[in-house]
C-alpha cells in the first residue's frame, strides 16, 4: 500500500526499477587488490630507500599514513558496492596490473614478502 502511495507521489513507475546485485566475489577481489598494493607499496618503500611510488598524487616517498588515506579517499569516490561487473572488472584489472608491477619491483630487489 505505501508502495502505491510512493509509486503514485513520484510518478515513477517502481516496479520497473530493478536493483542488480553484483557478484559478492568482484567485491572481494578488489579489496584484496587493494590490500595487495597497499602492502606490496609499503613492503618496497620501507625496504630500500631506491624504490619510488610513482602514483604523483602521493610522491616518491610516502608514509603508510598517505598511502592508507588515498585509498580511503579514492574507495569513498567509487563507491564499490554500486559498481557493476564491467566496473569491476576494469578496475580489478587495473589494480591486477599494478600488484604484478609491485611484485616485479620487489623481487628485482631481492624483497621477500
Amino acid at each position: 500500500n505505501s508502495l502505491k502511495s510512493i509509486e503514485f507521489k513520484s510518478k515513477v513507475n517502481l516496479n520497473s526499477l530493478q536493483f542488480t546485485p553484483f557478484n559478492n566475489n568482484s567485491l572481494y577481489i578488489y579489496y584484496t587488490l587493494q590490500f595487495l598494493d597497499v602492502y606490496t607499496t609499503w613492503k618496497g618503500l620501507s625496504s630500500n630507500s631506491n624504490i619510488r611510488e610513482t602514483n604523483p598524487i602521493l610522491g616518491p616517498h610516502p608514509n603508510l599514513s598517505q598511502i592508507l588515506a588515498l585509498k580511503l579517499l579514492a574507495d569513498q569516490f567509487i563507491e564499490p558496492p554500486y559498481l557493476s561487473e564491467l566496473e569491476f572488472r576494469i578496475i580489478n584489472s587495473f589494480m591486477t596490473a599494478i600488484v604484478i608491477n609491485n611484485l616485479q619491483v620487489l623481487n628485482k630487489e631481492n624483497i621477500s614478502l
